[in-house]
């Protein structure tokens, strides 16, 4: 039998103690060495119409060098990303983030985007960790002018060092518990009531609650200490800005939205006095209310998928104190009105016309109020060539009532009436099918044609085939608008004006890839551009000017879409911006 040796014994006791000495000391120092701790960084996305690869380029460099962390974290090389990248096309965000992740070996990966509109910066990132261990560290922020984004990038890395990593002055926490929510603000909407959100919550995230197009690849995004949304500031004014004095350059911007907007009113849909702000997307209506900062959904109505929504307005016609909403929409084929009213009745949405024929636009005047205007569009007909008429509740319908244009080549959602040469006398002015301005005196007779385009739509009608390879597209007009912007006493038209590589051309696709709104005034001889916008990303959809924050002042209101979504693999994007009328 083999003998123990006493200095084994020893040796084995001193280990033990040494052990049972290290744990109660509460040292973290382990026996063997880990391995560090490997982030990818993604190029950040560039949405802006100016060449911005230098900033994106430093911002990657920036990030590398703050997280790097010797021993402890390390940040792959931008060689070895870009080589994943080429592997993985047609995935983006989080989804990307995952398949990158999983390639490279990495434990987290960090992605983002950079948003110019004008002057105002937003900056939007995530490092998401790829086991699924760990919330989404999310980062938002808005900020003015270009040279800040650089410091928000370097708080970005701080944040990451400090509550992923326990670098710094704060130790390593496990991921932040969602913050209470502030109590819930009582709408006399029940149906989908939303409490009011955390300000502190991503505004992506809530832009996706809203519209309810969260994909089963996104991560909800948990409340952060990053700054909320930046309220309606002014902006800088760039060289040559001609509208200051009638639209600031100022503006609140919402999140982005997965899905296609089609149009945009404002109105008060539940007779509380408040106003809600309503959006239509290809099949759904969605009605929001301004909260906290915040765009709040309260309530949705879907309709059927077959359907295509392409014009909404927001009025109280009826007279019973509560606006409808009309939805002008086509059938399946795009060659027929099929269009609807709703209206709330207690508790739920009810529909008060359904299938309709015609297109609808509300049009408000000084003497008579809101003046709800329709088109019959019939199939196998011509979205331009049947009368305008005033439409009036009349035994449980909307029936045409007087003609405000019997002829002359409109279309109903690219009209408005009004005092728009200032002379005291009604003019009509209306978007022809080349995006011209028309001017008539009503019942039709035309005195001025502009040689400009201005609007611009990529929302069209299926006309009689006339060639049977092609098909005949007929793209519809945008919105107009008659006011006092400047409340100086004379009115202006106001309209947006979209460009791009397609320009305004009539055939079969258009592509906008700018927008901005222009300010025109009548002369004597005709309508000439009084001011302009500066030109943002993307193009303008639709729009409203209504007090829409509640803060006492009106607000021109847009609906912009950044991405159709056209291509295979790439989802739609639009957002909400507003400019603060002074």
């Amino acid at each position: 039998m083999k003998r123990t040796n006493p200095n084994d014994k020893i040796k084995i006791i001193a280990i033990l103690v040494g052990a049972i000495l290290i744990v109660l000391s509460g040292s973290t120092t382990p026996v063997l060495a880990q391995e560090p701790i490997k982030v990818a960084i993604l190029p950040f996305e560039m949405n802006a119409e100016k060449d911005l690869t230098y900033l994106r380029d430093g911002i990657v460099d920036m990030l590398a060098s703050r997280l790097t962390w010797e021993d402890k974290v390390t940040v792959l090389s931008e060689e070895q990303t870009a080589g994943a990248l080429e592997t993985i096309q047609g995935f983006k965000d989080a989804s990307q983030a995952l398949l990158l992740g999983g390639k490279l070996g990495a434990d987290f990966v960090l992605f983002g985007s950079v948003t110019v509109f004008g002057d105002s910066v937003s900056i939007d990132a995530k490092m998401v960790d790829i086991t699924g261990k760990n919330e989404p560290f999310v980062f938002f922020t808005q900020t003015q002018g270009m040279g800040a984004v650089i410091p928000k990038i370097n708080q970005f890395a701080t944040d990451i060092n400090e509550q992923v990593f326990g670098r710094g002055t704060r130790a390593k926490i496990a991921p932040a518990q969602p913050a209470p929510t502030v109590a819930p603000v009582p709408v006399p909407i029940p149906q989908q009531q939303a409490p009011v959100a955390d300000q502190r919550a991503h505004p992506d995230k809530l832009a996706q609650e809203v519209m309810g197009e969260q994909k089963a690849t996104d991560t909800p995004q948990p409340a952060t200490d990053t700054p909320k949304a930046a309220a309606i500031v002014p902006a800088q004014a760039g060289a040559g800005q001609t509208s200051a004095e009638i639209i600031p350059d100022v503006f609140w911007k919402s999140g982005n939205y997965k899905v296609l907007l089609n149009g945009l009113a404002i109105g008060d849909v539940d007779g509380d006095g408040r106003l809600e702000i309503v959006t239509i997307t290809s099949d759904t209506v969605l009605i929001q209310r301004f909260e906290n900062n915040r765009l709040i959904q309260v309530n949705k109505i879907e309709t059927s998928t077959f359907n295509n929504l392409v014009g909404v307005d927001v009025a109280d016609i009826n007279g019973n104190g509560k606006a409808e909403i009309f939805v002008s929409g086509l059938n399946t084929k795009r060659n027929q009105a099929n269009s609807f009213v709703f209206e709330l009745d207690g508790q739920t949405f009810k529909t008060l016309v359904e299938n309709s024929r015609f297109f609808y636009r509300v049009i408000d005047t000084p003497d008579r109020g809101q003046v709800l205007c329709g088109q019959h569009i019939q199939k196998a007909g011509d979205p331009w060539g049947s009368s305008i008429d005033e439409m009036v509740w009349q035994a449980g319908n909307y029936e045409p009532q007087d003609k405000l244009l019997s002829s002359g080549r409109a279309n109903v959602l690219g009209i408005a009436f009004g005092d728009a040469r200032n002379t005291g006398q009604e003019t009509v002015v209306s978007l022809d099918q080349v995006d011209r301005f028309r001017l008539f005196d009503p019942p039709g007779t035309e005195f001025w044609r502009s040689d400009d385009n201005f609007g611009g739509s990529t929302l069209y009608y299926v006309g009689p085939q006339i060639d049977f390879d092609m098909e005949n597209r007929q793209f519809l007009p945008t919105r107009i608008l008659i006011l006092d912007l400047d409340r100086n006493g004379k009115n202006e038209v106001l309209v947006a004006s979209n460009s791009g590589p397609t320009g305004r051309a009539f055939g079969l696709f258009r592509k906008y890839t700018k927008g901005s709104f222009d300010v025109l005034s009548w002369d004597g001889l005709g309508l000439f551009s009084t001011a302009q916008t500066r030109k943002i990303s993307g193009f303008i959809r639709d729009f409203a000017v209504a007090d829409f924050d509640g803060d006492g002042n009106k607000e021109l209101v847009a609906a912009v879409v950044q991405s159709e979504g056209r291509v295979a693999t790439t989802d739609p994007k639009s957002s909400i911006i507003a400019y603060e009328l002074k």
